[in-house]
Order: C-alpha cells, then sequence, then structure tokens
C-alpha cells in the first residue's frame, strides 16, 4: 500500500484492540485532518461571502458524513450491529444541520468582517474570558478518568 501507517509498540490502539500491530493500515487520522482542513476552507469561504446558513450545513454535514464513511474501515469493536452508535449520532447530526437551516431564516445584509472580528478578539476582558475557559477545560479534561501511568526512572550502575 503506497500511502499506509504502520503503528509499533503495544500501547497502541492497533496493536491492543485490532492485535494489527506493524501492519501497514489506511491512514485514517490523515484522511481526516486533511478532509477536516478542506471543508475548513470551503466553509470559510462560503461565510466570507455571507452564505451563513450554508457555511453551517456544508461543513456540518461533511464532517459527518466523513465521519461515517470514515468509521467504517476502522477495525473497532462494533457490537451487535454493523453500524457504531458514532455512526447513528453522526448521520443524526447531518439531519439535524439540514433541518435547522430549514428552519431558521438566513440573515440578509450581513457580511464578515474579519478586521472587526479581530479587533473585538483583542479586548482584555475576551481575552481574559478566553484564558479562564481554556484553564477550565483544561482541569476537568486534561487528566483521564479512564488510564493511568507510572513514570519510573533507572540509572544504570555501570554509568556511575
Amino acid at each position: 500500500m503506497p500511502f499506509s501507517f504502520s503503528f509499533e509498540g503495544k500501547i497502541k490502539k492497533a496493536a491492543y484492540e485490532g492485535g494489527m500491530e506493524g501492519i501497514p493500515l489506511i491512514p485514517i487520522q490523515s484522511i481526516t485532518a486533511a478532509f477536516c482542513f478542506l471543508v475548513a476552507l470551503a466553509g470559510t469561504w462560503l461565510y466570507f461571502h455571507g452564505w451563513f446558513g450554508a457555511t453551517f450545513v456544508v461543513t456540518l454535514a461533511a464532517t459527518q458524513i466523513w465521519r461515517f464513511a470514515s468509521e467504517l474501515l476502522r477495525a473497532d469493536y462494533r457490537g451487535a450491529g454493523r453500524i457504531t452508535a458514532y455512526q447513528v449520532m453522526a448521520l443524526a447530526m447531518v439531519a439535524y444541520s439540514f433541518g435547522l437551516a430549514a428552519i431558521l431564516p438566513a440573515p440578509s445584509g450581513l457580511a464578515a468582517n474579519l478586521a472587526k472580528g479581530l479587533g473585538t478578539l483583542w479586548n482584555p476582558a475576551v481575552l481574559l474570558f478566553l484564558e479562564i475557559l481554556w484553564a477550565g477545560v483544561f482541569i476537568y479534561y486534561g487528566r483521564s478518568k479512564v488510564t493511568e501511568s507510572v513514570l519510573s526512572i533507572h540509572v544504570r550502575e555501570d554509568r556511575i
């Protein structure tokens, strides 16, 4: 396979979940990153042209359809069915985005103004709020509630 990743080490999910250590695999993570980057560029273009509803629908639907498709390429345990709960949620989000865009009125006469937006961001109150928000998210989510690790340091006797 010309474009593949091979994972080494027993703590890699490909090794402990699928028993595929050292086997060339489709690089889903890299494909996802590239795809989401392209969707973000398309969304930015739509946004700066004033198509706010289209921005919402295109970015959400594209990323969630990719989520559904990319899950099929993974070797994760799917339970009793062939479709995971994450895939069901992804399709529900696509339907939700179209429904929400149809229900909510599209604003007219608005234009995105990058300079004004950056000027608003460069406000001490906004910056402090974002830093406090970041710190709170980091403190709450920064420590795993599932896994733990131990750090061990050993000095070899022949180096003393």
